[in-house]
């Protein structure tokens, strides 16, 4: 008997839980049917991201969690996929342009986004994300210079100043 009360009350809870969740989903909508991510630009440390608005109860989202790691999302070992909330930078029609910042330099990524949920942040919102992954790789950076600072460019530089004039002299 004892049994049956238990997986009754598991049957109840579960229920309790599935309308909870359903009443959840139904606050949330796109600001577009068609939900993308995009890259628009990047650098060595950083790419700026570009995906459709998510509104929850009739309000913009204002914090996305990006999923990313360095081989596909859909492949890598769950152990390699790392998260990183991102605040909405600016708007733009119906996007949100997002700064993915402290990356590596010439380093591939690959990236999924889901929108934050303001009314239960620790959702990990993957009944949200995008379907489709982007795949990007950051810039080198800049290799140092090959000439040493303490190189000579000229020989012997002096200068005179004399009534607001200035005589500049050198040997190359």
């Amino acid at each position: 008997m004892d049994s049956l009360f238990d997986e009754i009350n598991s049957e109840v809870q579960d229920d309790t839980h599935s309308a909870a969740n359903a009443v959840d989903k139904s606050k949330w909508s796109y600001s577009d049917p068609k939900v993308e991510l995009f890259v628009d630009s990047t650098t060595d440390v950083m790419a700026m991201l570009r995906t459709t608005q998510a509104k929850y109860d009739g309000k913009a989202v204002e914090k996305y969690r990006v999923y990313y790691a360095n081989k596909s999302i859909q492949s890598a070992d769950p152990k390699d996929i790392n998260e990183k909330i991102l605040d909405v930078v600016s708007t733009s029609g119906v996007y949100v342009i997002l700064k993915f910042d402290g990356l590596k330099a010439d380093t591939q990524y690959y990236a999924v986004v889901a929108p934050v949920n303001p009314a239960d942040p620790t959702d990990d919102g993957l009944d949200m994300i995008t379907e489709k992954e982007v795949n990007f790789k950051t810039a080198k950076t800049a290799a140092a210079s090959s000439t040493a600072s303490n190189d000579e460019v000229f020989n012997n530089v002096s200068y005179t100043y004399e009534n607001n004039l200035v005589t500049l002299t050198w040997t190359p």
